[in-house]
């Protein structure tokens, strides 16, 4: 469905002004390498060497894209999703490790607060805010004549475009 979105997104109208054409493409073309990555990994990463299908395939030119992928993942752990991007990152954890490709090292922020640390820092933000509350002006005093964002109906007309 999303294919639909990106076209109205990109042809709004029958225009077809070359700007959109060329944004579209782009898109599609990246979006179609994206899942051409994500499919060759299953058969580069492989450990099959039974037939000469498997042999070609673990020893395949892989795309630049992918290749910074593994290499991201087999140094730190880590799996950078892009924006739009079909597989989310638990897809493409489940085939890197499906298939062993494992990181020599692991994401530094694993070792982030423990559970005594994060609930400090969330009661101490829980009583900023509470104080923050009971210091607000109300929803209710923004609309109050007395107010300096107050707008009366003929302020209101004067912002309106075309009044």
């Amino acid at each position: 469905m999303s294919g639909v979105y990106n076209l109205l997104d990109h042809f709004p109208d029958r225009s077809f002004a070359q700007g959109n054409l060329d944004s579209y493409n782009a898109e599609l073309i990246e979006e179609l390498e994206r899942i051409r990555d994500f499919i060759v990994l299953h058969y580069s990463a492989t450990q099959r060497r039974d037939t000469p299908l498997w042999r070609y395939c673990q020893g395949m030119k892989l795309p630049d894209s992918l290749l910074e992928r593994v290499e991201l993942y087999r140094a730190t752990g880590r799996i950078r999703p892009k924006a739009r991007e079909l597989f989310s990152d638990l897809s493409w954890f489940y085939i890197f490790e499906g298939l062993a490709v494992e990181p020599t090292s692991y994401d530094p922020l694993v070792d982030g607060p423990g559970s005594v640390q994060a609930s400090a820092l969330m009661e101490a933000m829980r009583t900023q805010v509470s104080q923050e509350v009971r210091q607000a002006h109300s929803h209710d005093s923004f609309f109050a004549p007395e107010s300096p964002y107050a707008w009366s109906s003929a302020a209101l007309g004067a912002r309106r475009p075309g009044h």
